[in-house]
């Protein structure tokens, strides 16, 4: 359980983390909506294209170039278990 605690609060940390780098690069103090959401979908993106210990950078690589965004895509391990558990893969970015 504790693993799982650790991941979730990793997750919200990537999730804060690329918020915060998007209100800097965009020069604003509150997001809108859209932005929120794409927030969301990024960090969920990483979580799942990526290792855990390449989520900040990565969140920091997209944010500084929109264009790595589209090279995100689901680790095969992932699409493993999502086909296993009858999970569709809603998170890749490409």
């Amino acid at each position: 359980m504790k693993n799982i605690q650790s991941v979730v609060k990793q997750i919200e940390e990537v999730r804060a983390k690329i918020e915060k780098d998007l209100k800097k690069k965009l020069s604003l103090r509150k997001l809108n909506s859209q932005q929120e959401e794409m927030i969301e979908r990024l960090s969920q993106a990483i979580t799942v294209s990526k290792e855990l210990n390449t989520w900040e950078s990565t969140a920091a690589s997209c944010v500084k170039n929109f264009e790595e965004i589209a090279s995100l895509s689901t680790m095969p391990q992932v699409l493993d278990i999502s086909a296993e558990h009858q999970i569709e893969d809603d998170y890749s970015a490409a």
